[in-house]
């Protein structure tokens, strides 16, 4: 995890160099939240002076399960929207996030990818918020948001700002076959025997580096 992590941290600084961008790590109790909780402590190593994080402590049981399920469905949708929807003309209104995701976007199905939109009479699942790293948001998560009840599925959308980023860790997965953003593998820990007992192909690193940009998907990511 602390290997993961740092290779996302890695991954968001190859995207982002610039050190005054504004980093929100949305954690969620998962193995990738996990990773994002290290991706936040390296960031700040790196330089990054304003790096948050959202990591809400789950209390099992009632009400408690679905108190936490419908905070991190609003604060994806909030995401979403401004991903979507976000910065426009004047200098009140911040540029939509660039948004950083770990291995599958929050609410793509790891084998199937992105689902399609949510209709108004079919609510959203439940999402993770374990998977999505936001950049650059800015602002009150609540000063543009529109009605909750709003038909608007609780997920990453597939790179509307054309700056979104994915991280794979060890090897894509096969959900992020369409992904349209910049493509980095990270993760550079399987060994040669276990991959190839797996069938699993292993990017090719440059020198010692710990991130590489690849190609990803069903798209040019170069």
């Amino acid at each position: 995890m602390e290997l993961a992590g740092q290779a996302v941290a890695h991954a968001t600084a190859a995207a982002h160099p610039d050190r005054r961008t504004r980093v929100v790590v949305l954690a969620g109790p998962g193995n990738n939240g996990g990773d994002g909780l290290v991706a936040a402590r390296h960031l700040a190593l790196l330089g990054y002076p304003a790096v948050s994080v959202v990591a809400p402590v789950r209390r099992r049981g009632a009400p408690f399960d679905g108190l936490y399920t419908q905070l991190q469905a609003e604060l994806l949708v909030q995401v979403r929207r401004r991903q979507l929807g976000g910065g426009g003309e004047g200098a009140d209104r911040p540029p939509p996030p660039s948004v950083v995701v770990v291995d599958v976007p929050s609410g793509w199905d790891v084998d199937a990818g992105e689902p399609s939109p949510t209709s108004p009479s079919q609510p959203p699942p439940p999402p993770s918020a374990s998977r999505a790293a936001a950049t650059g948001v800015s602002g009150s998560a609540g000063a543009d948001a529109a009605d909750p009840a709003a038909p608007v599925a609780p997920a990453v959308a597939n790179n509307p700002s054309g700056r979104d980023v994915l991280v794979s860790l060890s090897a894509p997965k096969r959900g992020t076959r369409a992904w349209r953003g910049a493509h980095y593998m990270g993760g550079r820990f399987v060994p040669r025997r276990l991959a190839d007992a797996l069938g699993i192909v292993l990017v090719p690193y440059e020198g010692d580096a710990l991130v590489q940009r690849v190609q990803g998907g069903g798209g040019d990511n170069a």
